[in-house]
This record gives structure tokens, C-alpha cells and sequence, in this order.
């Protein structure tokens, strides 16, 4: 008889890694698979994902989880979400349950944000990306306190974590198993010129003085240069258009393309919270939309994103700004002083702090987009265990193993 895992997924980010890579494929076939989320009971989910239960389907009632879960006889929960962030509520009110009841809790990361926020939930096996991600996880570590209402609350101390294996990152392998458009392919999708630069704008998840100015900066420059605007928005901040309305009105000259990625973004634990079933609208093809847009363009701005950091895959030159990061100093100017020189330290993307060096450095990547390929290699080596000419990288099958050996099947 086949063992049973719960797969647990409350965000876009998560699904795309546990349901729609090669992970879920090589546990259905190992293990009877549970899927518990927000968005089981969307008939499109119940047509996509076969050969598998959804929680709601054998629970006859959704009051008493635990018994619920009692009852499956479950091996393991594996979810890519365990922090206090509001996001993750979904998910960690599972893993409490199967805590509880002693059923092994097993997490993969999802997004680099994880080394700075509080673990919830300990995990007995977390599945990180890269060597740099396991020292952080395997050490004591400075990380961010929520408050329930989602603002910044305070810093604490993480403790290490006992049972931590590099993996690499399980989306990214559809990166080397897939023929990304050409130049001309993509922008004549996208209605853009070949001839003209494609500068990516990827902001952070809040609103704030920096992505106002930041992409203000980004702008004069395409004005100048005479390059074309990707904007990447980010999948918790879907409503806010406007603010990007704001600068490109001054800018008509420059030709803007905004992307959303869709994202659930919200969601408790059954019988807790409704939830708007019609704000799920992620689509399988997602990473490879964002795969389009990084390889075809020749400028990548942001703060440093697990997206800005992916750009570094396809050898694009990256250009962050710091000067509006304007948290709370008590809060998170130290986390945030240590990551930018963490990122200073590898030599591997241009990093913009006085009026003007965002311009700058813009036209030195453009005349010189090699320039920094040596620390690009090491980060993307380090942080998503990927060498610069690796043809793949089986982190899916890597993830699987390490869950079979966990488990002893």
C-alpha cells in the first residue's frame, strides 16, 4: 500500500512549484497524493490535477480538521510556506495540526524572503535552494516579526534548523527543458521594436516612495536611451496600476508593457475565512512567461527579488536601487544593510544609491553587459545551485529522492 502524502498550497508561488513541475508527477507516482488549498473546490483544479484526492473530498465535514487528518493516516505534509507572514496562515494552520499529531512536516523553499522571516512551524526536513541558503538556515539567524494585520513588527532571532538539503530550485527546471522566443518572436508578441533595448522593471510587494522614484528613474532613462518597459508587477500588489499610470504619463515617448502574475495572496484554513474562489487565476505557463520576459530583456531594475536575482540566469545585467528603502531603522535596517552586502559581496549586479547612478550604471551595463558575468555565476552557483553551463539540473528529481529517503520508501 502506498503511503499518503498532504500537499498543502495557498499562493500562486507555492503551486507553481509543488503541482505544476515535475515534483508532483514523480510523488504521484510514488505516494497517494491529498491536495488541501483554497482553490480545491474550482472545478478547473479537480480537471488539471487527476490521480489525486482533494482534502474536501473525503472529509464529509471541514469542522475538525485534526480528525480529519487523523483518520487519512498520513506519512508526511509537505508545503512551501511555514513563516508568520499573513500569506502562509493557510498552510501553517495544517502543519500545527500534523505537528500535533506527529505527522513529519517537510518543506521547500519558495522565495529567497524565507532566510528573514520566523518559522512557524519547525520543519523536520527543509529542501533549500542553494549552498549560501543552507549555511543561513543551518545557522542563527536575525529574521522579521508580523503582526496579524501584516505590518512590520519587530527582529528576532531564528534558530537553526537541523535537517537541511540542498536541492536547487524546482521551477528553474523548466527553464532548461523549454525553448524560450527569440528576440524577434518576443517583441513582436509584445508589439515592441527589435531594435530599441528592453529594460524589466520589477518592483518589491508595498507601495512606496522607492517604487514611485525608482521606476521615475528607470523611465528618464528609457526616455533617453530610447528602450522599451517591461513592468513585472508583483502578485500581492495586482490593484495598484495607477501608480505606474502616475509616471509613464510623463514619459509618452517610451513604450510600457505591464505583466501581472496572479496570485492568491490570501486564504485561512477551512471554515475560518471566506475566500474569493474567482481571484485564482494562475496559469501553467507562468514561469515561462517571466522566463520570456528576463531572456529577452537587457536591462533587469529592482530591489534584490528572487526574480531580480533569476534574471542572473539568463546573464542579464541587473541594476538595484537602495536609496528609498525607507522601513522603520529599528525594524529592518540591519537585515536589510547585511543583504545588500551580501549581494555587494559577489560582485554581480550594479547598485545604485546617489541621485544619477541608476542612469549611470544603466549605460555601462548597455556598453558592457558582461562586465559582471564572473559574480553572476557564483551567485546563481551558490544561491540556485546552477553552474553557468549546465545544460539542466534535475532539482525536481534532487527534491523527490530527498523525500523518499526521508520517508524510507
Amino acid at each position: 500500500m502506498k503511503k499518503k502524502i498532504l500537499i498543502t498550497t495557498s499562493g500562486e508561488r507555492s503551486t507553481r512549484i509543488l503541482l505544476r513541475t515535475e515534483v508532483f508527477e514523480l510523488l504521484k507516482n510514488e505516494y497517494d497524493i491529498i491536495i488541501a488549498s483554497p482553490a480545491e473546490e474550482i472545478q478547473k483544479w479537480k480537471d488539471e490535477f487527476k490521480d489525486v484526492t482533494f482534502f474536501l473530498d473525503g472529509s464529509g465535514s471541514v469542522i475538525n480538521i485534526k480528525n480529519i487528518l487523523k483518520s487519512l493516516n498520513i506519512s508526511a505534509i509537505i508545503s512551501c510556506s511555514n513563516t508568520d507572514t499573513p500569506v502562509h496562515e493557510f498552510d501553517v494552520n495544517f502543519q500545527k495540526i500534523c505537528k500535533g499529531l506527529e505527522i513529519p512536516v517537510i518543506i521547500i523553499q519558495d522565495f529567497i524572503d524565507a532566510i528573514f522571516h520566523p518559522m512557524v512551524i519547525i520543519p523536520d526536513l527543509y529542501l533549500c535552494w542553494g549552498d549560501f541558503f543552507k549555511r543561513m538556515f543551518s545557522r542563527k539567524r536575525d529574521v522579521i516579526l508580523w503582526d496579524p494585520i501584516g505590518s512590520l513588527n519587530g527582529l528576532s532571532i531564528e534558530k537553526p534548523l537541523s535537517n537541511v538539503k540542498v536541492c536547487g530550485v524546482p521551477h528553474f527546471d523548466t527553464y532548461f527543458a523549454y525553448s524560450f522566443d527569440s528576440k524577434e518572436t518576443f517583441v513582436n508578441k509584445v508589439g515592441f521594436c527589435l531594435d530599441k533595448p528592453i529594460f524589466t522593471y520589477i518592483p518589491n510587494g508595498e507601495i512606496s516612495k522607492w517604487v514611485y522614484e525608482t521606476f521615475d528613474n528607470l523611465m528618464y532613462s528609457a526616455n533617453i536611451i530610447g528602450a522599451q518597459v517591461v513592468i513585472k508587477t508583483h502578485p500581492c500588489r495586482l490593484g495598484d496600476n495607477w501608480i505606474y499610470d502616475l509616471v509613464t504619463k510623463n514619459y509618452k515617448n517610451v513604450p510600457v508593457i505591464l505583466f501581472n502574475e496572479p496570485s492568491l495572496g490570501k486564504g485561512l484554513a477551512y471554515g475560518l475565512k471566506t475566500y474569493d474562489y474567482n481571484a485564482y487565476k494562475l496559469d501553467a505557463v507562468d514561469s515561462l512567461a517571466l522566463g520570456n520576459i528576463l531572456m529577452n530583456s537587457d536591462i533587469v531594475c529592482s530591489i534584490p527579488s528572487t526574480s531580480a536575482l533569476e534574471a542572473m540566469i539568463f546573464n542579464k545585467s541587473v541594476v538595484l536601487e537602495t536609496k528609498y528603502w525607507n522601513h522603520p531603522v529599528a525594524i529592518r535596517e540591519k537585515i536589510m544593510r547585511w543583504w545588500w552586502d551580501v549581494l555587494k559581496s559577489y560582485k554581480c549586479c550594479m547598485i545604485s544609491k546617489k541621485e544619477g547612478e541608476l542612469h549611470q550604471y544603466i549605460i555601462d551595463s548597455l556598453n558592457n553587459p558582461n562586465e559582471l558575468i564572473n559574480g553572476r555565476a557564483l551567485l546563481i552557483q551558490e544561491m540556485f545551485n546552477i553552474g553557468m553551463d549546465d545544460k539542466e539540473i534535475n532539482a525536481c528529481r534532487n527534491i523527490f529522492n530527498e523525500i523518499k529517503l526521508f520517508l524510507g520508501s
